[in-house]
């Protein structure tokens, strides 16, 4: 999988040199139903337009949350996602909006912090990673020539227990 999301990686910046091109820095959450919990974190992004009405997104984002199971024990869990999206933008008449499918792949790991101690602790059964697909619809705005606000909203299915996961981002970027 290494070996892929690299691939993946390098072919997003290769298009984005020869097409135009976004970078964005944003946060992002996203609902995870089987474990009750919501992630949020920093997210970076890079768009290439491959013709007029689509564009490749590739979106790796550092989601955390931290639950509190008892006095001065705490579980805090990380995940590192990485998100490639095909884009769909309509027409000129709706400019801005765009609507796309995505994959994704998210690693976790967690660690128990009890006062100053910290270890491994198991994720979800051991889930650690996990793979998804789905779409999203989204409004990407132009503040200047170059500067631009892209929100998101994400839905999901997940691979080990098939249920639906929410998302919702918002970045700030930059047009080459």
């Amino acid at each position: 999988m290494k070996n892929l999301s690299l691939v993946v990686l390098i072919s997003f910046f290769s298009l984005s040199l020869f097409a135009q091109s976004n970078v964005k820095v944003g946060y992002q959450g996203v609902n995870y139903p089987h474990s009750g919990e919501t992630f949020f974190g920093p997210s970076v992004a890079v768009e290439a337009a491959l013709k007029n009405s689509f564009s490749l997104h590739l979106n790796v984002a550092y989601l955390t949350d931290h639950e509190v199971i008892a006095v001065d024990s705490d579980v805090i869990t990380r995940g590192l996602k990485f998100e490639p999206e095909l884009r769909f933008y309509p027409r000129k008449e709706l400019k801005g909006f765009f609507l796309g499918a995505r994959t994704s792949y998210t690693n976790f790991s967690s660690i128990l912090k009890t006062g100053k101690d910290k270890v491994d602790f198991p994720t979800w059964g051991g889930e650690e990673a996990i793979f998804g697909y789905g779409g999203v619809i989204g409004y990407q705005a132009n503040f200047s020539e170059n500067l631009i606000i892209s929100t998101v909203l994400g839905l999901e299915v997940e691979s080990k227990f098939s249920e639906a996961m929410g998302s919702v981002g918002v970045s700030l970027g930059y047009r080459f």
